[in-house]
């Protein structure tokens, strides 16, 4: 099915009585990038954390009397992972089906951080977006305690300032909220289509003004006729992501709050309801009248300020502000 840093993953039946039960089975590469410890940290958030957005483990293989991980066997997922949906492998993917794997997989965050677990590498290439699930998170290699403080960086453009920074973790940083942070990033890959680090850069500063937002979204979520997707469930998802990345980790939403928030989003985004988002105009540059025919010297009326993104839920201001 697949191969990587860890070694290769098989397509796999479980035979139990008259039962069979689909499953995959990665098998660890031993000369790989990926240590026993990791499997063996996987294995253990995977047994506290049981959630329909999150991958099902169902055992374990050793090496006999040397009680070596081989490998796991875990429920098989149909899908492809949500950076590969974006870069188009399979079609281009719908915002509806965006908004519902981000979700899926915030839910699946929240469900572990409730037990206690961080994920440490929540990422685009974590989430498998699937057909009923929505998203499912997977990869726990680099799971520890959600109350964890010393910094520690998953895949790059993913890491927040706390972990990059040479200075003592300011309160609040905990390994659950570098999670939280992680997950205004995939929000920002979502609304984009770019990498985790173009995607931040160029989202972050425009997440508070849908105007500003506009020209960032990802082209491929607009018609030919310049309709995008529902605005107010755009809205909101950059509310959450511009909660999530706020440099502070004491003031970013716990995940249930930003998966709760998210699920209604991507409730909003199914039905469609709302005016859609409209692709901005090509920016044209002002023409200067010649003076002579200008009927008055009165000036020009001042420019209307752009309106910041409003609750697409209530409309009397950010919850999670």
């Amino acid at each position: 099915m697949g191969e990587g840093g860890f070694g290769r993953v098989f397509r796999g039946a479980l035979l139990s009585g008259a039962a069979v039960a689909d499953v995959a089975v990665k098998l660890l590469d031993r000369e790989g990038m990926q240590s026993e410890a990791e499997w063996r940290a996987e294995v253990g958030a995977l047994i506290r954390v049981r959630h329909a957005n999150v991958v099902h483990l169902v055992g374990v293989c050793e090496d006999g009397g040397r009680r070596r991980v081989r490998g796991t066997v875990l429920a098989a997922i149909d899908g492809p992972n949500l950076r590969a949906a974006l870069d188009g492998r399979g079609g281009a993917l719908p915002w509806p089906a965006r908004l519902a794997a981000v979700a899926g997989a915030a839910a699946g965050l929240a469900a572990a951080h409730a037990a206690g677990v961080a994920h440490g590498d929540f990422a685009s290439s974590n989430i498998i977006v699937a057909a009923r699930a929505g998203g499912v998170l997977c990869d726990f290699g680099l799971a520890r305690p959600a109350g964890a403080t010393e910094p520690r960086v998953g895949q790059p453009g993913y890491a927040p300032p706390e972990a990059t920074s040479a200075a003592s973790p300011p309160p609040g940083a905990t390994a659950a909220a570098a999670d939280v942070y992680a997950l205004g990033v995939v929000l920002a890959e979502v609304l984009t289509g770019l990498d985790a680090h173009p995607a931040r850069a160029a989202a972050a500063p425009a997440l508070a003004d849908l105007e500003a937002l506009a020209p960032l979204i990802d082209a491929t979520l607009f018609t030919p006729a310049g309709d995008g997707p529902c605005a107010a469930s755009v809205a909101a998802a950059a509310e959450v992501a511009a909660a999530c990345l706020d440099a502070d980790p004491a003031a970013r939403p716990p995940a249930a709050r930003a998966a709760e928030y998210l699920g209604k989003a991507a409730a909003a985004a199914r039905r469609g309801s709302g005016a859609p988002l409209r692709r901005p105009q090509p920016h044209r540059p002002p023409v200067r009248p010649v003076p002579h025919l200008l009927d008055s010297g009165a000036a020009p009326p001042p420019a209307t300020p752009r309106t910041a993104a409003r609750l697409a839920f209530g409309g009397s201001g950010n919850p999670f502000l």
